[in-house]
């Protein structure tokens, strides 16, 4: 098996065990400090291997959506939008250190779960809640320990990706 085959395997093992993390039956008092897993991978991966797609994005979130009763394309624009831009900005992004990526991946993170309350919001009139925002500082606190395990794991596979610029 090539190495770009082993790292395609681990980008999908990654994501699925990501999401497995993400519905885990957890105790309620874990709830709002339980890390959006998926989330923290996804922006992991479309930054560190820019090629990651729409499609990627698209299958993700409709399991997402699926597994966790939200309402069907909420993660699935979500998530393109954090692949558009960690596409448009890979040339920035890629210049910094892991741990000081964890600005922009905060910034992804807070646009997501802006974006996923405010749907909540509009369809079913759900309140704002502080909450979830409990869980953004702990994928937070969770960024640097998570991107050190996957680099790990890439380069176990033997695959270094190269990144190449848009014009």
């Amino acid at each position: 098996m090539s190495p770009e085959s082993r790292f395609r395997i681990l980008i999908g093992l990654s994501l699925l065990g990501a999401l497995v993390l993400e519905t885990w039956p957890i105790p309620t008092w874990l709830m709002p400090w339980w890390p959006h897993w998926i989330v923290v991978v996804i922006i992991f991966w479309a930054i560190q291997y820019p090629k990651i797609g729409y499609s990627t994005a698209w299958i993700v979130g409709l399991l997402h959506d699926f597994v966790t009763g939200s309402l069907i394309g909420t993660h699935v624009l979500s998530f393109s939008g954090i692949i558009f831009l960690c596409g448009h900005f890979t040339r920035v992004l890629s210049f910094s250190d892991q741990f000081w990526r964890i600005a922009p991946a905060g910034a992804l993170l807070g646009l997501h779960l802006l974006y996923v309350q405010l749907i909540l919001l509009i369809m079913l009139g759900a309140n704002f809640t502080w909450v979830s925002w409990w869980g953004f500082l702990s994928s937070l606190i969770l960024w640097p320990f998570l991107c050190s395990f996957l680099l790990i794991l890439q380069r176990r596979t033997g695959y270094q990706p190269t990144i190449q610029y848009g014009g």
